[in-house]
């Protein structure tokens, strides 16, 4: 036996010990308490009833213990027997329940068979009611139908005979006039030829010209139509403006000779400018070889060479307009063409707008009266009017669509363009700045490198113009020039391509095309490296990267030739404002030797053409006027021209030969900057004269009158408005014209200032005054300044001024009136008055060709105010009052007026003016609006239009811009969009100011709160 055995023995026996230890202890326990209970009981006395605290309990024994069990049965079964009756009873209850829903559920089916029932014998009363209310209605129908068709069948049978008697009638009155035109035929021409002698070298060039082999379908379209107009579309070069009239004339229009057919009435050609006019009327003169001012004339504003047989007559839209005011149907003319009707002037569209309905009442009144006489024309007072549209670019749905214009489509005749194909240009990158540099850098490549041929160069502004040609002249007064214009030979030593191999070279000879000096299409690519090609001729394009040598912008110091000459450029301005005489120099063939190079604004775009030129530098901008729609204030923008306006420029180049126009932009800009067409002006200036215009010719709904494009109705009520406040119309009457404004039609000039000269004609001023206010009205309606740039920059300059700007200076000083521009630019026209010359002009710093306006202006509205004054002198009045304006400022070179008639001049002008009054702006007013509370400078004082209440500030270049301090109250012209140049911030300026007193403005009934 192993150790570990033995103590676990041990360990087992030690616990069996411990386990009967403890039941020893417990069993003694137990004996030791119930030994304890039986002592307890043994000392309690016996008694009969066991109680519960005996046993020591608090709680009573249930009774259930008490009870015997026989007891327990007795009750068990009365429980059953009472829960049996219980269960019968509510079986009971149970089937009688049952029994009321089996009856409930026999009464609720025979309710719903009764409705049932019930339901559809109503839907079978109903159906029989339908079939017989559609019985009844197909019977009254077929009854309808009867009484129609027999109504029908009577009417027609009526019809039927008018019309056999009717056609019976026309046979007999055609019969008639069968015989009558026979018997007339006898003695009238089958048809009217006029024969023109032409010199010969003319009938070379008209055969050419691509509106000819369009004649015969011209005028038989004129001839034919007599209810809506012709529309004659024929790009620049097609001699439509020429040509055309032409044609009319050897027809028998404007000829004794016409008179059978009805068209002895003057051919009219109106144009939208007068430099077109009366170059276009001196050119047809000459191409039919008769003196130019009988047979053809022109009358543009100002200026005409009328005589009294004349037959062709070319005027200026305005002129027509003041025509129509004293003869509705304009009865001495035969035929209207409406030449350039493209650009879509304010007179244009609407003259355009009256002729389509002049014409077709003149020519409905013509065929009543023709048959009141018989069928003969010569016995007719009235004759019928033709009306012909022509335009270089038209939107043909403007008039061809336009239902409103001309009811009846007008037929549309396309004349072909171009003579000789142009290529176009087109530069990779666009210059937005200095575009005058790039066309100076052009012009200098042009004349260096290529063919004889005129050059014209299209910019935007008369100061732009004036830059290029001083450059131009001074560069070409240092710098030699080879240049002929019957030979050229120096190309290829001009131009230094990269050598080509001999495969290459021949391989490509025989598919290039070269002109009369051996020049293929990409040897005109000035910089070919900066330059896509567009041939309008096949119209593709194709770029070409090619080696050039680009000259430098700046300079061209190497220049020079060996056997060139200096000045060999002619170099001549053109725009708008250019005296008449000076304009007609770019017709004149230029002296020998010289390349004729023209510098124009969008004037020489169309109308008039300029000769031998053959390139064309076009810079893409125009300079436009737009109207601000929240402030009424106009802007001159320079902008990018249309495309349209783009091709007529480029078009320029192929009147004599082959052209070129280089387009200092790229396609991009040409494809996504440059609109279609240029909008309307109509859309684009205020509306006060034409409103007026409607209100005379008795069109009381302006909107409803037909215009090309119907201009905007905010500015057709900001003119009704205008018009009301000067008591040009009645707005108490639905705004239809009053007799003073009869008074203001006859004035050529906006109804606010032809209402200043009545108002001073009622109230019987001496003619003196009269005389000093229609003068004030010519300058404003034709400019709003008479001082140059020059001018301007010179009178408030005080640093860095020599001495011949001094005298300037002191001369202009003593023009400007410190209360008002009207009287500072009424100063300028009488100097200008005094003295016309340039060079008096110079000396003053004025604008000659608008002070040249004014002054005509003002003689023709001082002979319509003497119309409208009587012809006895004003009581009281001396001598001088009524002596004519020549003899007025005969000896005046200012207008030296007492304070009291300065006044009576600044009050007056308050009455055309009653809606353009600004008063000086408060703080509070500036806060509001946003903008900073100034009142040290009157150029920086901001103030508030009384009529819309916008914030508006001085003009930089007024008279009263030096006064201080800055007055309360101000009337202003007109307003001015433009931006500071120190803070860049676009500014609302006002132009034409007089400064004026609270009172003054409440005599005129103008409310300033």
């Amino acid at each position: 036996m192993y150790v570990g055995d033995k103590s676990k023995g041990w360990i087992a026996i030690t616990r069996c010990w411990g386990i009967f230890a403890s039941i020893f202890m417990s069993l003694v326990l137990v004996f030791c308490n119930g030994t304890t209970h039986f002592l307890i009981f043994l000392r309690m006395t016996k008694k009969n009833v066991i109680r519960f605290t005996d046993l020591g309990l608090s709680t009573p024994v249930p009774q259930v213990l008490s009870t015997s069990k026989g007891e327990k049965k007795k009750k068990r079964l009365e429980v059953k027997s009472e829960r049996n009756l219980r269960t019968k009873e509510a079986e009971k209850q149970l089937s009688l329940a049952r029994e009321k829903v089996e009856k409930h559920k026999e009464y609720v089916k025979s309710e719903a068979c009764a409705k049932q029932k019930e339901k559809a014998e109503k839907r079978k009363a109903l159906n029989d009611m339908r079939v017989s209310l559609h019985e009844r209605r197909e019977n009254e129908e077929k009854l309808q139908k009867q009484r129609v068709v027999s109504s029908q069948q009577e009417y027609i049978s009526k019809l039927v005979a008018n019309i056999a008697e009717e056609e019976g009638r026309t046979r007999q009155v055609r019969e008639a006039i069968d015989r009558d035109t026979l018997d007339l035929a006898k003695f009238a021409p089958q048809s009217v030829c006029i024969h023109v002698k032409r010199h010969p070298h003319i009938e070379l060039t008209r055969k050419e010209l691509p509106v000819l082999r369009e004649e015969q379908a011209i005028v038989e379209a004129i001839n034919s139509t007599s209810r809506t107009c012709v529309l004659i579309c024929g790009e620049t070069g097609s001699g439509k403006t020429t040509q055309i009239p032409q044609f009319l004339w050897e027809c028998g229009y404007g000829d004794p000779k016409g008179s059978p057919f009805g068209r002895e009435g003057c051919i009219l050609v109106t144009e939208p400018r007068r430099v077109a006019a009366i170059s276009m009327a001196r050119r047809v003169a000459e191409e039919l070889n008769v003196p130019f001012g009988e047979d053809v004339c022109y009358q543009v504003r100002y200026d005409n060479n009328l005589s009294d047989g004349f037959k062709i007559k070319f005027a200026t839209e305005g002129i027509v307009l003041k025509e129509i005011q004293s003869d509705f149907l304009l009865r001495k003319y035969s035929v209207i063409i409406v030449d350039e009707a493209h650009e879509r002037s304010v007179t244009g569209d609407i003259l355009i707008g009256m002729l389509s309905r002049i014409m077709p009442t003149r020519n409905d009144l013509y065929l009543e009266e023709l048959r009141k006489n018989g069928g003969l024309p010569q016995m007719t007072t009235l004759k019928p009017l033709k009306l012909v549209i022509m335009s270089a670019t038209m939107r043909v749905a403007d008039f061809r669509d336009n239902r409103k214009l001309f009811p009846v489509p007008p037929p549309f005749i396309c004349v072909e363009a171009r003579r000789f194909p142009v290529t176009n240009h087109f530069s990779k990158r666009t210059e937005l700045f200095n575009y005058v540099d790039e066309a100076f850098r052009k012009v200098c490549q042009i004349h260096k490198k290529l063919p004889p041929g005129g050059i014209l160069v299209f910019l935007s502004t008369q100061y732009e113009i004036g830059l290029l040609c001083d450059r131009l002249l001074l560069h070409y007064a240092k710098t030699k020039i080879e240049y002929c214009e019957t030979s050229y030979s120096k190309h290829a030593l001009l131009t230094s391509e990269l050598p080509t191999t001999p495969s290459e070279s021949d391989e490509s000879e025989s598919d290039i095309e070269r002109d009369e000096f051996g020049l293929a299409t990409e040897d005109y690519a000035l910089d070919k490296d900066d330059t896509e090609l567009e041939n309008c001729n096949i119209g593709r394009k194709r770029c070409r990267n090619a080696a050039g040598s680009p000259e430098k912008a700046e300079g061209f110091a190497d220049e020079s030739e060996v056997n060139g000459e200096l000045n060999t450029l002619h170099v001549l301005p053109l725009y708008a404002l250019m005296n008449f005489s000076k304009q007609q120099e770019v017709f004149q063939q230029p002296p020998a030797g010289k390349r004729l190079c023209v510098v124009a604004t969008n004037v020489a775009e169309t109308s008039i053409t300029i000769p031998n030129i053959r390139y064309v530098v076009d810079s893409g901008r125009v300079k436009t006027k737009t109207v601000d729609e929240s402030t009424c204030a106009s802007c001159f923008r320079i902008e990018w021209t249309s495309q349209a306006s783009a091709e007529q420029r480029s078009g320029r180049a192929g009147r004599v030969a082959p052209g070129h126009c280089y387009r200092l932009y790229s396609t991009a800009v040409y494809s996504n900057l440059m609109p279609k067409h240029s909008a309307p002006e109509i859309l684009r200036t205020s509306l006060e004269s034409v409103v007026l215009l409607m209100k005379h010719f008795g069109i009381n709904h302006v909107g409803t009158f037909p215009f090309p494009s119907p201009p905007k109705e905010a500015d057709l009520k900001r003119a009704l408005t205008h018009l009301g406040l000067i008591g040009a119309l009645n707005s108490d009457d639905e705004f239809r014209i009053t007799a003073t404004g009869r008074r203001l039609v006859a004035y050529p000039i906006p109804p606010r200032f032809s209402r200043v000269i009545v108002e001073g004609i009622d109230r019987k001023l001496p003619r003196f005054l009269i005389t000093l206010i229609t003068l004030i009205a010519s300058i404003f309606s034709t400019t709003t300044s008479v001082f140059t740039d020059e001018g301007h920059r010179i009178k408030w300059k005080s640093k860095d001024i020599s001495d011949d700007e001094k005298e300037r200076k002191q001369r202009l000083q003593a023009l400007l009136h410190p209360g008002s521009d009207l009287l500072t630019s009424l100063n300028a026209l009488l100097v200008y008055m005094n003295n016309s010359s340039a060079v008096n002009c110079d000396r003053y710093c004025l604008v000659q060709k608008s002070l040249s306006e004014a002054k005509q202006l003002g003689d023709q509205l001082l002979v319509l105010a003497s119309r409208d004054t009587a012809e006895e002198p004003v009581e009281g009045a001396s001598d001088a009052d009524v002596v004519g304006p020549e003899q007025l400022f005969e000896e005046r070179a200012l207008a030296h007026l007492s304070k009291n008639q300065e006044i009576v001049i600044r009050k007056l002008f308050i009455i055309g003016l009653v809606d353009q009054v600004a008063r000086r702006a408060t703080v509070q007013e500036c806060r509001s609006h946003g903008v900073e509370y100034k009142s040290d400078k009157t150029t920086k004082t901001p103030y508030i239009t009384v009529a819309n209440h916008i914030i508006v500030y001085v003009h930089p270049s007024s008279s009263i811009a030096r006064t201080y301090p800055p007055p309360e109250y101000v009337t202003f012209v007109t307003l001015q969009k433009n931006v500071r140049s120190e803070t860049k911030e676009s500014l609302t300026l006002m132009l034409g100011l007089t400064i004026v007193t609270k009172e003054w403005l409440h005599e005129c009934a103008v409310t300033v709160e």
